[in-house]
């Protein structure tokens, strides 16, 4: 197969700023890893279009972590691993659910603040967790974690952000060996612009709008991931992208995400037919993993008219306190979460492959690494 190396031209009067780190995308993996960044040097965090313009904001759901004193990381690793159905990484899910409480904390102090119940921090149940061990804000947890790095970062004198920076081309060596910056589109001021850095990092997140029907906005186009492949790096898992299985069904292309949460507190999935469908296929019913949630409801609906079945929100106690981005916007939709079931369909939500690394975030080029949903 025939691979572009670059998709511009290099001009000899193309502008060049220097860094440190040059950090690509301002999600929680951008912006927390310029945090960490920024005690090591200069800090040029460059973004497609808006600070906020990334999935991080649309999470509903929370963050997951053996936080509580009845849980553990091992029990964590377990519940991944079942879920993961033989395909995980051991080496990269141990790291995940060894360093998750740390990394929560950090956000913490951040000023990332999550709900308290009794004077602790209060815990919700996710599909395929055998503990409750969800950190979360309400139904708008992404937007509050990213709400409170954005404001660190702009306090950081060491951290300067760069927006409507489009990736072009990350720059290497004749031989794709290391990395020296990347080449980018310059969109208010309509030129190329080189970034010249000790060490890039590519955290653009995931690529949801190959997808006619995503829970992703418009930026989610892959970028970083095309532009790490083009310079040679290796691209791992990348038929796997998980679809989310309660999204609020439209006409529109990107939809509004019904968080997992929800059945977590207990709403329950019906068919056109009026049946709880979830227990012929799954011992764990609507908390089943994500994948078998997803099979079941398109199986679901080859056997109906309807191009969504529903969800039963109102089974849930003070549901609109719990969630009120969710009951705001279901509202604004013509749908009462209090009274009426939710039309819900799949759509497609996160991409599991990405740009191969360890788990350092070290790509097979020197200088380049990669992390976040834009990583695997």
């Amino acid at each position: 197969m025939i691979i572009t190396r670059y998709i511009e031209d290099l001009g000899k009067d193309t502008p060049v700023l220097k860094t440190d780190f040059l950090i690509v995308g301002t999600g929680i993996a951008g912006l927390f890893t310029a945090l960490k960044a920024s005690q090591h040097g200069q800090v040029i965090v460059a973004t497609k279009k808006h600070i906020d313009d990334s999935n991080t904001g649309l999470a509903q759901g929370g963050i997951a972590a053996a936080v509580h004193e009845e849980d553990s990381p091992f029990l964590h690793l377990e519940d991944t691993l079942e879920a993961g159905a033989g395909l995980c990484n051991i080496e990269a899910v141990d790291v995940l659910v060894r360093e998750g409480p740390d990394r929560v904390r950090e956000l913490i102090a951040a000023g990332a603040q999550f709900d308290m119940k009794n004077g602790a921090i209060s815990l919700a149940r996710e599909g395929a967790h055998s503990k409750a061990r969800i950190l979360h804000a309400a139904d708008t947890t992404g937007a509050a974690i990213r709400g409170a790095l954005v404001e660190k970062c702009k306090l950081n004198s060491g951290i300067e952000i760069r927006e409507d920076q489009f990736l072009l081309d990350i720059l290497t060596d004749e031989d794709n060996c290391e990395c020296f910056g990347a080449l980018f589109f310059d969109a208010k001021k309509g030129e190329r612009v080189i970034y010249s850095a000790r060490a890039v990092i590519i955290a653009t997140g995931g690529a949801g709008q190959i997808y006619k029907h995503t829970t992703n906005p418009d930026v989610a186009t892959g970028d970083g991931m095309s532009a790490c492949f083009r310079a040679g790096c290796r691209l791992t898992d990348m038929e796997f992208f998980q679809f989310h299985p309660t999204v609020l069904y439209g006409h529109e292309s990107q939809r509004f995400l019904i968080s997992e949460a929800v059945r977590g507190e207990g709403a329950i999935l019906y068919n056109g037919e009026g049946e709880r469908f979830m227990k012929r296929y799954h011992s764990l019913l609507e908390l089943a993993p994500r994948d078998i949630v997803s099979r079941a409801i398109w199986n679901e609906l080859q056997n109906t008219e309807k191009p969504y079945v529903y969800l039963d929100m109102t089974v849930i106690p003070d549901g609109p306190a719990r969630f009120p981005n969710i009951h705001r916007t279901c509202l604004e939709r013509g749908v009462d979460i209090t009274r009426e079931y939710v039309p819900v369909s799949p759509a497609a939500h996160f991409i599991m492959g990405g740009i191969g690394t360890n788990t350092n975030g070290e790509t097979s080029i020197r200088g380049l690494y990669a992390c976040g949903e834009a990583a695997c």
